[in-house]
């Protein structure tokens, strides 16, 4: 039978806590997103993070301009918002004009105007 060393066993553990902490920091979070559309041409939302794409639906606005509930996001990752004319993102329905490159924090609320995209927190 082989023995451990006190030594070995306490470095062993160790390095368990440290491998623990370290991915407990890179774990990530998914928050809530919401949505005001000011725009009357767009009807989704297409999002990028890394290689993945995804389609949101939009309504249209309201008189109110309310917001509406937006897709979850992965806080702290890059991602490209493109506002479309279908509702299921075809490519080529893209609106001129209407993106925006953010990093999310937190729940972001993204604003679609006639012009541009914007996010706030």
């Amino acid at each position: 039978m082989r023995k451990i060393s006190h030594n070995s066993l306490l470095i062993g553990f160790s390095l368990s806590l440290i491998c623990g902490c370290a991915h407990a920091r890179n774990a990530e979070t998914t928050v809530p997103s919401a949505i005001v559309n000011n725009s009357p041409v767009a009807v989704a939302l297409m999002y990028t993070y890394g290689r993945s794409v995804a389609c949101y639906p939009i309504p249209r606005p309201n008189k109110a301009g309310q917001g509406v509930g937006g897709p979850d996001l992965v806080s702290n990752r890059s991602y490209k918002f493109v506002a479309m004319r279908t509702s299921n993102c075809l490519s080529g329905t893209g609106i001129a004009g209407l993106n925006a490159a953010v990093r999310t924090l937190r729940s972001p609320t993204i604003h679609i105007e006639s012009n541009q995209i914007t996010v706030s927190y």
